[in-house]
């Protein structure tokens, strides 16, 4: 056919076809008519030499974020925390935009998938799914899958805000201490440990013997568990703070030997199974756990015909930290017994117990003038 420009022949077929060879990469596209050939012809140039050119790709989400956790994920990071990726990823993200080429993938889409998780979901929970995109996206730049990475664009939107935590009052531990006394109730035994170490829900759940040294009177606090794809996954807490030794106090050491005896019963004290076994070597379900509470705080209210708050397993970590500090422990020590990562975040949650101990040690001294 005459008149077509240099990269550009006719097929019989009737199609136009479009070869562009630049610094030895070959371009190879298809048009119906001269017109819309010409015009691919200046495009693929343009971008050629301006390095934007993309090579067409039918490939998925699903498809990269496949390879990306093979590739790039599995080699560098815990096998644990993996799992944890691949089941957020199914659960929030391949739903919305899984069977979406990833060349067409925009910030509106991904914004949209946070947007929707924020009046069930934490902030924090959010974050994390926005992480995983920008991470895939990302390295989908590197490897020439897409110019820019569309999460980059996205803002978090504040999720689901938590409620304020409660601290019992001295006649409050009371009282609930006195309903969870049944020694045949393995929940029991959680929620005194609880209270007498302020460990989190999860650090509680995933204490195994190995980490309980009865002579030196110490728990090593050296593991988180979550429950991924309906099984126990242990994963290393997130800051170098959590990690830490929490002393045994005498009614701790008291729990913890009742529950070794009742492991040793039961011909399962291996140093790699729970302290809290709850059903067939799983660790304890925090919604089987904060189910229980709340029936002792309903227990309560009707026995004692009295308004009982209605407590979670974070509450009794509240419990410990404000006895802490009513006793006189220094804000240094509760901090590192708590795991906190600052000293300024101990002082922010628990100011309000501090400014009562100020009055009082303020009194002490009002004599002196």
């Amino acid at each position: 056919m005459a008149n077509l420009p240099k990269g550009i022949t006719k097929r019989a077929d009737g199609r136009f076809c479009i070869r562009v060879m630049r610094d030895g990469q070959k371009v190879t596209k298809y048009a119906k008519t001269k017109k819309e050939a010409e015009s691919v012809l200046r495009e693929v140039v343009y971008e050629l030499e301006h390095g934007t050119y993309l090579k067409d790709t039918r490939q998925t989400c699903d498809m990269w974020f496949g390879t990306w956790i093979e590739t790039y994920k599995k080699p560098t990071t815990k096998a644990s925390t993996v799992k944890i990726y691949e089941c957020w990823y199914n659960v929030h993200v391949k739903p919305a935009i899984g069977n979406m080429r990833l060349q067409t993938v925009k910030a509106s889409h991904i914004q949209k998938i946070l947007n929707g998780m924020q009046d069930e979901y934490a902030e924090q929970v959010i974050k994390h799914i926005k992480t995983i995109v920008s991470e895939m996206m990302k390295q989908a730049v590197k490897e020439g899958l897409i110019l820019h990475n569309p999460a980059d664009g996205v803002t978090v939107p504040k999720g689901k805000q938590k409620g304020g935590h409660i601290a019992m009052t001295v006649s409050e531990q009371k009282i609930f201490t006195e309903y969870i006394q049944d020694e045949n109730q393995i929940l029991n035994s959680f929620l005194q440990l609880q209270l007498c170490t302020g460990l989190r829900f999860g650090e509680c759940a995933a204490l195994q013997w190995q980490d309980i040294d009865l002579k030196n009177k110490v728990l090593h606090v050296r593991h988180t568990v979550h429950v991924v794809d309906g099984a126990d996954v242990l994963t290393t807490p997130k800051t170098k703070s959590s990690m830490r030794d929490v002393p045994i106090i005498p009614k701790a050491m008291e729990v913890l030997k009742r529950e070794k005896a009742r492991a040793a019963g039961q011909k399962i004290i291996a140093l790699d199974r729970f302290v809290f076994d709850g059903g067939n070597g799983r660790a304890v379900s925090l919604q089987t756990l904060n189910r229980y509470i709340k029936h002792i705080c309903k227990q309560i209210g009707e026995n004692k015909g009295m308004d009982f708050p209605t407590l979670t397993s974070h509450d009794l970590r509240h419990t410990f930290a404000t006895r802490a500090i009513e006793n006189g422990m220094p804000p240094q020590t509760l901090k590192a017994i708590l795991g906190h990562s600052s000293l300024a975040m101990t002082m922010d949650l628990y100011s309000h117990v501090l400014g009562d101990q100020k009055q009082a040690d303020m009194e002490l001294i009002a004599s002196a003038f």
